[in-house]
């Protein structure tokens, strides 16, 4: 990639930041950056990626189906850790290109400035064909003066420079990767603290503060989960987030909410629905066959079953979440069962009530019934058609939690083994 492209990239990136300022102090209302319009054929939910494959084993693909439009950040780093921090493989690029432009399912964001990416040759398909927008936080000067956001820059810097930044430069480049990407994290840390700060989480900040001097290794992981953590509350650009079921159990227990698990939860529903689900082939083949609110409903009843199931403890490792999700399928199997009896004792009542309707006709209640006949009118039957289907699935509801009764009937539309 020549520098002078990442240059103008950066300096047209920059502009269009300036202008989202702009509309911001004109008090435009529902302006976001960057504008939903850089995103072809963009759809809601925006859903941000997870890209840890180190966390979750599996590729970007199990993730599409079930956005609207799923956004990879894409991180600036090494042929060698693409996969690991990005969640795909450099010969996944273009298929991911494709994608994105022939559909707007798939979209990428930069993660860091554009001049950040120099050198990165294996990234270029990307920049040069989609130039994705670079993320920015909401402007800071909305939550504390220029100024204060500096002297909270200046006391990270001078923390840091104590122990953790050799350590974390240490280990960054021992994993083969650039100093602008040191330097990019570097950056991400110092505005962690500063948001911190700014949210007046002072028991965190001591707690940061400490670890840089004492433990880094333990500091790292401080930031890393309160950069999740904080990240949607200055973001300009509203997205739902998919988390790994280890980001979810740590972010859980500190904002003492019950976390959700998507990106498990997607690749499970894959695998019953794709012999191929972690393949570009898979991801397609289901995009075809289901509408994405279809799909996006049962994930969300996976996850209410699964917390509704789990609601006295939480599940303490990815084991037994696989388990919980196999025993939620198993229970929406079984409604099977209880539909087919239902139905044939909905049937069975209602020609009872079309034989006793016959009856009272019969013996001159109101209307003879050969006038009825004489109409083309079946008491029975038309009883039936009134009244069988939506009984059924009432007395269905009655039986089994609406989730349940979604994940049930998404089972009835698989492909039969």
């Amino acid at each position: 990639m020549k520098k002078e492209f990442l240059v103008d990239y950066q300096a047209k990136e920059i502009a269009e930041y300036e202008n989202y300022r702009k509309q911001i102090d004109s008090g435009i209302d529902g302006v976001v950056f960057p504008n939903t319009q850089r995103f072809a054929n963009a759809r809601l939910p925006l859903v941000r990626a997870e890209t840890s494959y180190d966390l979750i084993k599996e590729k970007i693909w199990s993730q599409i189906p079930f956005a609207g439009t799923l956004l990879i950040p894409l991180f600036n780093v090494s042929k060698e850790n693409l996969l690991d921090m990005n969640g795909f493989e450099i010969q996944d690029i273009p298929k991911l290109i494709d994608l994105s432009k022939e559909t707007g399912r798939v979209q990428f964001v930069l993660n860091m400035t554009p001049i950040e990416y120099e050198g990165l040759d294996h990234l270029d398909p990307i920049l040069e064909e989609l130039k994705p927008p670079m993320l920015q936080p909401i402007p800071l000067d909305k939550f504390a003066s220029r100024k204060t956001w500096d002297t909270w820059h200046d006391e990270f810097d001078e923390l840091a420079s104590r122990s953790y930044l050799k350590f974390m430069y240490q280990r960054i480049t021992s994993n083969g990767e650039s100093r602008a990407y040191y330097s990019a994290l570097m950056n991400n840390h110092a505005f962690t603290y500063g948001k911190l700060k700014m949210l007046k989480m002072d028991d965190v900040v001591a707690m940061i503060s400490d670890t840089m001097i004492s433990d880094p290794d333990m500091a790292s992981r401080l930031f890393f989960a309160y950069s999740l953590l904080t990240g949607p509350q200055f973001e300009a650009l509203p997205a739902n987030y998919n988390l790994a079921f280890l980001k979810a159990q740590l972010l859980g227990a500190q904002d003492n909410k019950s976390p959700k698990y998507p990106v498990e939860i997607g690749s499970f529903l894959m695998e019953k629905m794709t012999l191929n689900p972690s393949s570009y082939y898979g991801c397609v083949s289901v995009i075809e066959r289901y509408k994405q609110n279809d799909l996006y409903k049962v994930l969300e009843s996976v996850d209410k079953a699964i917390r509704d199931r789990e609601q006295t403890k939480t599940l303490s490792d990815i084991n037994e979440l696989g388990i919980v999700m196999d025993n939620v399928w198993k229970d929406a199997e079984k409604i099977k069962r209880t539909d087919e009896i239902t139905k044939a004792g909905i049937s069975i009542g209602v020609a009872a009530i079309g034989s006793f309707a016959t009856s009272l006709l019969g013996a001159g209640v109101g209307i003879t019934e050969g006038a009825l006949a004489g109409m083309g009118f079946n008491v029975a039957d038309r009883l039936l058609e009134k009244f069988d289907s939506s009984l059924s699935n009432k007395l269905l509801k009655w039986l089994n939690k609406d989730y349940m009764i979604n994940i049930y009937n998404f089972q009835k539309r698989l492909p039969a083994n």
